[in-house]
């Protein structure tokens, strides 16, 4: 369980709340891993080994579904992750043969 305080749901307002999506992504295969791993290519690969993780295109659709709701609807987290990934640290590798 998690709590996140949100001004929106404790302070009374006249009028509707401006809709804020957060998206919270798992596993994403970016050229981020590059610059955290100083251009190590073999180190940046290695978090993303036997599982297939998501694109940056992937958060993309998440963000155009998000933007494109009609007015009378707030999204308000979207917790997005790659199947074999349950936890930030709980990730089923299938192994090499």
């Amino acid at each position: 369980m998690r709590f996140t305080p949100s001004r929106a749901h404790f302070e009374p307002s006249p009028r509707p709340a401006h809709p804020r999506t957060e998206i919270l992504p798992g596993l994403v295969e970016t050229e981020f891993s590059l610059v955290r791993f100083k251009n190590d290519v073999d180190q940046a690969a290695k978090p993303y080994e036997g599982i297939v993780p998501l694109t940056a295109e992937d958060i993309a659709d998440c963000i155009s579904w998000a933007a494109t709701r009609p007015p009378h609807v707030n999204i308000d987290e979207i917790v997005v992750k790659p199947r074999a990934q349950a936890t930030a640290t709980l990730i089923a590798r299938e192994e090499r043969g």
